[in-house]
């Protein structure tokens, strides 16, 4: 699978950040290019929950259903794909200088030997930019949403 990471700093403590990235019903509130974040059932935040999703990658459309496999607040969540195109994302919440540094990784494999790859190369540098839209977002709803509580 093709890996990509970004990472950003976020100037609010870790409970903070978790309590977006780990509230999966704000996911279209912040990550970039989400066209679909659907439940399956009931949203508990919960290891186990599913969803059905689609990504906006350039012009296309890519998604299925995915199953959150990892959660650990507040250090980390993570999905995988069920149906669809194969892919995992995994957020990584570490404390550093009284805020947060957020790690993004998305995995994906896109069908077809040679042409799957060559896809692969087109897209990742529309991912790239999808995972740093998404972080810079998150980062301005965190420290945003803080400015509009005090």
């Amino acid at each position: 699978m093709k890996a990509v990471t970004r990472s950003i700093h976020v100037g609010r403590p870790p409970d903070e950040v978790f309590a977006w990235v780990g509230d999966l019903s704000r996911y279209r509130d912040f990550f970039v290019g989400v066209s679909l974040w659907e439940p399956i059932g009931e949203v508990r935040n919960r290891v186990g929950e599913r969803f059905k999703i689609l990504l906006e990658i350039g012009a296309t459309h890519t998604g299925g259903r995915v199953v959150i496999t990892e959660r650990s607040a507040p250090r980390h969540l993570a999905w995988e794909s069920e149906v669809g195109t194969r892919h995992r994302a995994r957020f990584e919440l570490t404390p550093r200088d009284g805020g947060t540094d957020v790690a993004l990784t998305l995995e994906f494999r896109l069908t077809g030997r040679i042409f799957g790859r060559l896809v692969e190369q087109i897209a990742t540098p529309i991912v790239e930019r999808i995972l740093v839209a998404t972080l810079e977002t998150l980062r301005d709803r965190v420290e945003w949403q803080h400015v509009d509580a005090v």
